[in-house]
């Protein structure tokens, strides 16, 4: 490692995991948790490409910068100090320079407009740290307006905390921008990981597993505070039973649902099978809507699936008379419009559905598509209500999640397959605390 004056080149040290990024692409984002060396990496890179090429600007980014203390400055000026490059940059309050008259200029996005981020055509480089805090209209901003330079390149990094934050939903969505390098890079992938390091991972597995999982393991964040079901979830999705279980045109269907007049209405479309002599449950769809009559709903919900429907289960409430002309209740109202057979169940309350769904989640398994996804963030965030003059959680919360979890649990509560339900135990500690060697060998870019 280290700096050569007659080539101007840089030998930096790192993983292999980064070795994509050392080509030229229009986008190149780094996700996981932390240990990964991901800004140390970022930080060595922007240098070897500063040496090299004389006048190289480069925007360091956040959301929100309140001060140049929470920018990525005084790690750029720790790496120069190691790399031994302090005769080639000058460090200033406010800025690096560059050699050859370049610049690292530090900025937040939140308060700029369209107007004022046209200050950043012409960089080399837009590099945006904690990027999991970034706001759809800051890329919307940014993005067109540093890709307007020929060979320009966008940098994110970040430990992933929703899927639905917008730099996940742009780089690990359905639609990644065209020539993006994205690659996932965690502790494992780090062989300079020190003994103290590894003692804290070991003792933070061990103490809170999700936690864990989310701040070293690169897992998204989980609601477990109140949450009902998040730890189940959590370990559903560690075991890959979240994934790669389409429809499956030989097995029934059978749905589960909540029904609104002037609020949600939420179905959830269940395949039961066995496999290996065991029970198993295949969610394989997710619909939900506002303020939808009952004939869009049973258009758009059931008749347009290409599914073959062995029962629709439906609460105790469809009796009511508030659905549809002639005062007929919504049962009737869905069987006329052809949602048949429908079976209505007894009165339960929230508690039973909850711990219905509970003893039923270790047997389901969940497709992969952008209804099942949206549906088990429902499930996921569905949570207790907190009593905020008490301090204590009571109830369930009557949110946007509810209806999607009520009509889960309507379901599980009438499963021939519930008595075969074991609840479950959480995720357990990893047992390998070492990182994944790889080649160790320097780079000279």
């Amino acid at each position: 490692m280290g700096y050569d004056p007659a080539s101007g080149a840089l030998r930096i040290e790192c993983s292999e995991k980064f070795h994509p990024f050392l080509q030229p692409a229009p986008f190149k984002a780094a996700f996981g948790g932390r240990g990964g060396m991901k800004s140390f990496f970022f930080a060595d890179l922007h240098l070897a490409r500063a040496v090299s090429q004389p006048g190289y600007r480069a925007l360091c980014l956040r959301e929100v910068q309140r001060s140049i203390k929470e920018s990525s400055k005084r790690l750029l000026e720790e790496r120069i100090q190691a790399h031994g490059l302090g005769h080639l940059f000058e460090v200033q309050e406010q800025s690096i320079k560059t050699p050859g008259g370049g610049e690292f200029v530090f900025q937040g996005l939140q308060n700029h407009t369209a107007e004022s981020v046209k200050s950043f055509q012409g960089f080399d480089v837009a590099d945006i740290e904690e990027a999991q805090t970034i706001k759809q209209r800051s890329l919307d901003l940014l993005i067109p307006t540093i890709i307007r330079k020929d060979g320009a390149e966008i940098w994110a990094r970040w430990n992933p905390r929703h899927d639905t934050d917008p730099i996940d939903q742009l780089f690990r969505g359905p639609n990644i921008p065209p020539g993006s390098i994205v690659v996932e890079v965690g502790w494992r992938d780090n062989p300079y990981l020190n003994d103290q390091t590894l003692k804290q991972i070991k003792a933070d597995y061990e103490a809170d597993p999700e936690k864990a999982e989310h701040v070293w393991g690169g897992g998204y964040e989980v609601f477990t505070e109140g949450a009902y079901y998040a730890k189940l979830i959590s370990k559903l999705e560690s075991e890959g039973r979240a994934g790669g279980y389409p429809h499956s045109p030989e097995l029934p269907v059978t749905t589960g649902w909540d029904l609104g007049v002037d609020d949600y209405t939420a179905i959830w479309f269940f395949q039961e099978h066995f496999a290996d002599g065991k029970p198993r449950i295949r969610v394989i769809d997710y619909y939900e809507t506002s303020g939808d009559g009952a004939d869009l709903i049973a258009q758009d919900a059931i008749h347009s699936k290409p599914y073959t429907y062995a029962m629709h289960r439906l609460p105790h409430d469809v009796a009511v008379r508030e659905w549809g002309a002639g005062a007929r209740s919504r049962a009737d109202t869905l069987r006329t419009l052809g949602v048949s057979p429908v079976m209505t169940g007894v009165r339960q309350g929230p508690e039973e559905r909850i711990n219905a769904t509970r003893a039923l989640l270790p047997l389901c398994e969940f497709d992969d598509n952008e209804n099942v996804r949206l549906g088990l963030r429902r499930l996921k965030r569905y949570s207790r209500r907190m009593n905020d003059s008490m301090g204590v959680f009571q109830g369930p919360l009557h949110d946007e999640n509810s209806h999607g979890a009520d009509a889960f649990g309507e379901y599980a509560i009438n499963s021939p397959l519930l008595q075969a339900a074991k609840v479950d135990q959480g995720p357990k500690a990893p047992t390998d605390y070492k990182p994944r060697r790889n080649d160790e060998g320097s780079l000279t870019i």
